[in-house]
């Protein structure tokens, strides 16, 4: 993904019939934008011989040719080869903005980060004066991955949509950091009418980005008409896992549990070794999701602990913070719960105490009244009088212990 923005020339600029080697040049460019490697450094290998031999002044061309020969080794991912051709184009042009960008590129590919800073610092001063919208995705693409800075890669991403990029690369990239870190659908919907009103719109990348925010948004319907239309046969090992684990959303989605299981189970196995644990994380945090939207809250704990345990390669984007977002989420709504069931308790309790309250004011209101009554009989019979004023006494003794009690709780 890194080296998808690599810069290429523009074959316009490379028509000159009177320089011998333009159609040779042509035809590697086709080739290199054909994908056909091999084939373009094979020709440009024969084009830099002749150029020796020849007294070809154009450092311009020579320069063109040193990057694309660069580039091909680039994407054959032979480092050392295309870092070498780099540098000869920027030893005769030291500020060719094709040969810093790509340069900065294969040393993030390598994880060389401290040279990919030194780089990028350069390239920043570039576009300050000069719009080049092939280094805005290739500065967004370093701000995610080598800084870890979504919100400065979205916005070189952007800047490269405002220049209607011709690569696919910002749209994409913008759709994910709009899917997976700001949850912001809505402004991933606008990305995505953007790439299709330029063309780009049946882009595999572009098209599961896009299907992702429909599935956030439960629009499960077009979310799945989306994602019929990408071939996930002709797709790599990671573009291949990511689509699978996109299906395994959309039956989440869609309530059959076993069947989006099986979808990201696959997902996994798909992917490289790097990146299945990614892929596993994100499983798990989805599974949880599901239990927690039916409310198998202890399920949805345990699923997102589980994934808090899978060490994801710090280069990937980690699903590690939404994890912890609802962990924290549930503490709180177990708090909230453990509140509410002290609050409920304590009103129970009242409501008890008001109920005994009552009915030992109630007793005491017939104690009262024996009294009233053991006055007319003491007049009849002493001893009966004695006896109901003892009834009386204990009565009254066990009422106000009742009242001391309850009201000093």
């Amino acid at each position: 993904m890194v080296l998808d923005t690599l810069e290429t020339l523009k074959q316009e600029a490379y028509t000159d019939t009177s320089n011998p080697f333009i159609a040779n040049f042509q035809s590697a460019l086709e080739d290199y934008n054909s994908g056909l490697y091999r084939d373009s450094l094979r020709q440009l290998n024969k084009i830099r011989k002749k150029i020796k031999k020849s007294s070809l002044k154009e450092n311009e061309f020579i320069v063109a040719t040193n990057v694309i020969i660069g580039n091909n080794y680039a994407k054959r991912r032979e480092f050392s080869n295309a870092i070498s051709f780099y540098k000869k184009a920027l030893k005769i042009d030291p500020d060719n903005i094709p040969a810093k960008n790509n340069l900065m590129l294969v040393f993030i590919e390598q994880e060389r980060y401290p040279d990919a800073i030194s780089m990028a610092q350069e390239l920043e001063k570039i576009v300050q004066s000069v719009e080049d919208y092939i280094v805005y995705c290739s500065l967004g693409k370093y701000y995610a991955v080598v800084k870890k800075d979504l919100d400065k890669s979205l916005e070189y991403d952007l800047k490269a949509i405002k220049m209607e990029a011709k690569t696919w690369v910002p749209y994409s990239e913008a759709l994910f950091i709009y899917d997976e870190y700001k949850k912001d659908y809505q402004e991933a919907f606008k990305i995505y009418a953007l790439a299709e009103s330029r063309g780009l719109g049946n882009i595999p990348d572009i098209l599961n980005n896009y299907a992702y925010a429909l599935l956030k948004y439960n629009n499960l319907q077009e979310a799945r008409n989306i994602l019929n239309k990408i071939d996930i046969k002709s797709l790599m090992s990671r573009q291949k896992a990511i689509v699978t684990a996109t299906w395994g959303l959309y039956y989440f989605k869609a309530n059959e549990l076993d069947t989006g299981k099986k979808f990201y189970e696959e997902a996994v196995a798909i992917a490289d070794a790097q990146f299945s644990n990614l892929v596993k994380q994100k499983y798990l945090l989805e599974l949880g999701n599901y239990y927690y939207e039916r409310g198998k809250i202890l399920l949805a704990e345990e699923k997102w602990k589980e994934s808090l345990n899978i060490m994801v390669d710090e280069k990937f984007f980690s699903y590690r913070k939404d994890v912890l977002e609802n962990l924290l989420e549930l503490e709180k709504q177990k708090e909230l719960s453990r509140n509410n069931y002290i609050i409920k308790q304590q009103v129970v309790s009242r409501y008890k105490k008001f109920i005994f309250v009552f009915v030992e004011s109630f007793l005491f209101f017939v104690f009262t009244y024996i009294l009233w009554l053991v006055k007319g009989l003491f007049m009849i019979n002493p001893f009966f009088s004695l006896i109901g004023m003892l009834c009386s006494l204990v009565l009254f003794s066990t009422c106000m212990a009742g009242i001391v009690s309850n009201t000093t709780q």
